[in-house]
């Protein structure tokens, strides 16, 4: 039978240069930028926690496929360690969420620094208050399809412990999977893409900055 496939789900976290800091406004955004990079600690560590997880139960997984019907005692222990791995997988995954949403929230501070800045800096603060709200409206939607792949894969698990389960039904299940995984992956991707994209955008507000010194 084919195998699931869970990936590897690596997010590129936010990065802080340093930078010669000036004006008030200059380090009023410095300023935000820190507090959104602080907020994002749990996440950073949430997603670290959350690949070895997953490399576990993908192990796992493995050998639980290995087993026949006839070894049910053992198959029905392996899978019951599956669904608590998904569920320490999930634990992290809320951890994660919760500490991108109180990232989110410094965003706001944004606004306050646009008001004050003048051109060229209050376009870039602008454009920089665009991508950062962008990046973790793609993080919401990365949360919303890894708990869409997580409950197939709990669906999965359910139905190794049925007796004479159809070979077919697992193949179909574990299509689904491997389908909303792709989508994860996607996800993924684009958040990467915006996060390179937020730190090139900040890296070239405080150039501005430095260039009007």
């Amino acid at each position: 039978m084919k195998k699931m496939i869970m990936g590897f789900i690596v997010l590129v976290s936010l990065v802080l240069a340093g930078c010669t800091l000036g004006s008030s406004i200059e380090q009023q955004l410095a300023d935000a930028m820190t507090a959104m990079n602080s907020a994002e600690k749990n996440y950073r560590e949430a997603q670290s926690e959350l690949t070895d997880l997953e490399n576990l139960e993908q192990q796992l997984f493995n050998e639980t496929m290995k087993l026949t019907q006839q070894q049910q005692e053992e198959l029905t222990t392996k899978v019951a360690e599956l669904e608590a791995l998904l569920d320490k997988r999930l634990g992290k995954l809320e951890q994660e969420e919760v500490s991108m949403v109180k990232a989110k929230a410094f965003a706001r501070d944004l606004d306050a620094i646009i008001e004050k800045a003048e051109e060229p800096v209050k376009a870039g603060v602008e454009g920089l208050k665009n991508k950062v709200n962008e990046r973790y409206v793609q993080h919401a939607e990365f949360i919303t399809a890894y708990k869409k792949l997580a409950a197939l894969q709990k669906e999965l698990y359910e139905m190794l412990r049925v007796e004479k389960i159809q070979l077919v039904e697992l193949k179909d299940q574990v299509n689904d999977v491997n389908a909303q995984n792709e989508i994860v992956q996607s996800a993924v991707t684009s958040f990467n893409e915006l996060t390179e994209e937020v730190n090139v955008q900040k890296d070239d507000v405080f150039a501005k900055f430095q260039k009007e010194k």
